[in-house]
């Protein structure tokens, strides 16, 4: 707007006749009118950031006045996460004056709500300098929304609220890298619950999805908000404890097992709602993979279910006994 305006006043400005004047003042007019009812956001800034003009949809977008809108910077604009990424895009207006790929930001309502916009930017000129940056934004808050949702959907199981095989698998893999990095061990647990097949078949596979729920909230309760929990498979559970070691196996599958025995005294089901668990280890010096771990853990599982030992094998590559065990069990 500023770049056509000064272009009007240069071009209708000077003529003797009054006849272009008007013809160009009903230009402007009819620009202005455009300007204030499009749909996309158009806001203006000079080249510290000081905002010099926006058009209605970003006014009633943000909740500003026009005149409150002039007195904010772009670093009061933007979420802190994105000024520099902002910055930089502009950085990159310097060499060719224009940039057409569109950055995706969170702009700062004047209620300190946050919305999400998609945007491209443009450097203006006056008398052939560059003084002020124009951006146009769509708002695409509810789009980023609904992705974000489907995201955490496709990552979620629905019935318990844990995540699924590929929210773990994806958040699995990332901790080992970093537990690699920081030389820190991970502890996997795998968790089968017990006679899940014999709840369904005498007591309805409603009274199953439920045993499931409360499993999942046994869990929650033994363990830290840190560590990662997600039901893989049918009656399957899988706990990555973060930044936990050998030493403390002992007590955790104590607390794990003292849980599943105070709930079945309050609860007094028909049946006792209990697991069988394997453990594997991962250190700096493993070079196994999350699936070969889960496979490893999931194993020495279904060797304490065959043998109900409430001790809980633990495979890892400096574990002698777990090698023996783990060897027994594969054979």
């Amino acid at each position: 707007m500023e770049k056509l305006n000064s272009a009007l006043k240069n071009k209708c400005g000077t003529s003797g006749s009054s006849e272009p004047v008007i013809y160009c003042k009903e230009i402007q007019i009819r620009y202005n009118a455009l300007y204030n009812s499009l749909f996309y956001c158009i806001y203006i800034h000079d080249l510290k950031g000081n905002f010099i003009d926006a058009n209605n949809a970003t006014l009633n977008l943000l909740g500003y006045k026009i005149e409150e809108f002039k007195k904010i910077n772009l670093t009061a604009f933007f979420s802190e996460e994105h000024i520099k990424s902002a910055l930089n895009f502009i950085d990159l207006l310097n060499n060719n004056y224009t940039n057409k790929s569109p950055l995706v930001l969170r702009l700062k309502k004047k209620n300190g709500e946050f919305i999400w916009v998609e945007s491209e930017a443009s450097i203006l000129f006056k008398e052939g300098f560059p003084y002020a940056i124009q951006w146009i934004a769509r708002d695409i808050t509810d789009k980023k929304n609904m992705l974000d949702q489907l995201h955490m959907l496709s990552l979620i199981d629905e019935l318990t609220g844990l995540y699924n095989r590929r929210g773990f698998i994806n958040l699995a893999e990332q901790h080992l890298r970093l537990a690699k990095r920081l030389k820190k061990e991970i502890l996997f647990i795998f968790a089968d619950v017990d006679n899940l097949k014999f709840i369904n078949d005498n007591h309805g596979h409603k009274e199953g999805d439920s045993a499931l729920i409360n499993t999942a909230n046994i869990l929650k309760r033994t363990f830290r908000e840190s560590d990662i929990l997600a039901r893989i498979g049918g009656d399957e559970f899988v706990v990555l404890t973060i930044d936990t070691t050998y030493n403390t196996i002992e007590a955790i599958t104590k607390r794990l097992h003292d849980n599943f025995e105070e709930y079945n005294k309050l609860q007094r089901h028909p049946y006792n709602l209990s697991v069988s668990t394997g453990i594997s280890i991962y250190n700096a010096n493993t070079v196994s993979s999350v699936h070969e771990l889960l496979d490893s853990a999931d194993k020495l599982m279904y060797y304490q279910k065959r043998t109900k030992n409430h001790r809980l094998p633990v495979f890892s590559c400096e574990s002698r006994t777990g090698k023996r065990i783990l060897s027994e069990v594969i054979t």
